[in-house]
C-alpha cells in the first residue's frame, strides 16, 4: 500500500479517536452542570435517595476521580449496576452517559469522516461548479424540460398502454371458438413476447431508427417515446388487465349474458369496471417502472432528468455532483 495512503488512513483514524474523545469529554461535564445533580430527572427520588445513590457510584469524589472513572468505563465499555424504582429500571449515571455518549459518538465520527471525504474529493469546488452551470448558465431550465419530458412520456406511454393491454387482454380471454379469435390470440402472443422479451433500448432504437423510417413517419422524439414506451407498457398491462378479468367471478360475465347483452358490451361494461379495481396498485407500479426507464431516451435525442443532468456534468467535465442531485 502506498505510504501516503497509509499515512492518511492513520491520520483519519487519530481524528476520529479525538473526535470521540471529545464527545464523551463534552457528553460528561454537561451532565455534571445539570443544577440537582444527574438523577434530577427521578422525580420522585429524595434527596436522601439521591446522596445514597452518589455514595453508592462514587459520585460524592472530586470530579477529576469521577472523570477518569468514566474514561475507564468508556475504554472497557462497562456499563454501571441498574436500580429498580418506581416500577421500572433506571440507568444509572455511568451507563446513561456511556450510552448517550457512544451515539453521539459514533455520530461524530460519521461527521468527520464525510468531512475527509468531502475534503479528499473536493466537494466545495465541484459544488461551486455546479452551481455556475446550473445557475448562472441557465442549467435549471433544462433540467425543468427533462422532468416535464419525462412526465409526459410516462403518462402518456400509460395511457397508451392501457389501451392496447386492455385489447389484448379481452382478445386473449374470448373463447377461441372462431378462427379469426385464434389467429388474433397468436398475433397477441407474439407481441406480447416480443415487447416482454427483449430489452426495452433495443426497441427504442429499433422503433425510431428503423421502424419509424420504414413507414415514412418523422416524429419528434419525445412523441416517439411516448408511443414507443406506451407499445411496451401495452405488452406488461395486458398480462395485468388478463390476470384481473380472470379475477372476477365467472358469474358476472354469466349473468350479463344471461339478460341478452352481446359478449363485447358485458366484457367493457360489466367485466372489465370490476377487473379495473382489481389492478389498480399493479398499475401504479407499471407507473413508476415507466418512470424509471425513461433514463434511456437520451439514445434517441429526447431529454429527460437523466440527460438533462449528463449535459451539466459534459459542460463542466464534474459528473459526481450532477448526478449525485439527480439521484
Amino acid at each position: 500500500m502506498n505510504p501516503k495512503t497509509i499515512s492518511y488512513i492513520i491520520k483519519r483514524l487519530i481524528l476520529a479517536v479525538f473526535t470521540v474523545w471529545v464527545v464523551f469529554t463534552l457528553t460528561f461535564f454537561i451532565m455534571h452542570a445539570v443544577p440537582g445533580g444527574p438523577f434530577v430527572g427521578e422525580k420522585a427520588i429524595s434527596k436522601a435517595a439521591q446522596q445514597a445513590l452518589e455514595a453508592k457510584y462514587g459520585l460524592d469524589k472530586p470530579l477529576s476521580a469521577q472523570y477518569f472513572t468514566y474514561l475507564n468505563d468508556v475504554v472497557h465499555l462497562r456499563f454501571g449496576p441498574s436500580l429498580k424504582q418506581r416500577g421500572r429500571m433506571v440507568i444509572d449515571i455511568i451507563g446513561d452517559g456511556l450510552k448517550t455518549s457512544a451515539k453521539l459518538g459514533v455520530i461524530a465520527a460519521a461527521i468527520a469522516l464525510a468531512m475527509s471525504i468531502s475534503q479528499r474529493f473536493k466537494f466545495d469546488l465541484k459544488w461551486e461548479i455546479f452551481c455556475e452551470h446550473f445557475f448562472e448558465n441557465n442549467g435549471y431550465k433544462k433540467v425543468l424540460t427533462g422532468m416535464q419530458n419525462t412526465a409526459l412520456i410516462a403518462v402518456f406511454g400509460l395511457l397508451i398502454g392501457i389501451v392496447i393491454g386492455t385489447l389484448i387482454a379481452i382478445v386473449k380471454v374470448i373463447p377461441p371458438y372462431k378462427k379469426l379469435v385464434r389467429y388474433g390470440q397468436t398475433v397477441c402472443n407474439v407481441y406480447v413476447a416480443f415487447f416482454r422479451g427483449t430489452p426495452i433500448v433495443v426497441q427504442l432504437l429499433l422503433g425510431y431508427y428503423i421502424l419509424l423510417p420504414l413507414l415514412g413517419v418523422s416524429l419528434p422524439p419525445v412523441t416517439s417515446c411516448m408511443l414507443i414506451f406506451g407499445l411496451n407498457s401495452g405488452a406488461y398491462i395486458s398480462e395485468i388487465m388478463r390476470g384481473g378479468i380472470q379475477s372476477v367471478d365467472a358469474g358476472q360475465l354469466e349473468a350479463a349474458r344471461a339478460v341478452g347483452l352481446p359478449f363485447s358490451t358485458s366484457m367493457l361494461h360489466v367485466v372489465v369496471p370490476q377487473a379495473v379495481k382489481n389492478i389498480l396498485p399493479t398499475m401504479g407500479n407499471e407507473f413508476i417502472a415507466l418512470i424509471k426507464e425513461t433514463a434511456i431516451v437520451g439514445y434517441v435525442g429526447a431529454v429527460d432528468i437523466t440527460k438533462a443532468f449528463q449535459d451539466q456534468g459534459d459542460n463542466s467535465y464534474e459528473y459526481m455532483i450532477p448526478y449525485l442531485v439527480m439521484a
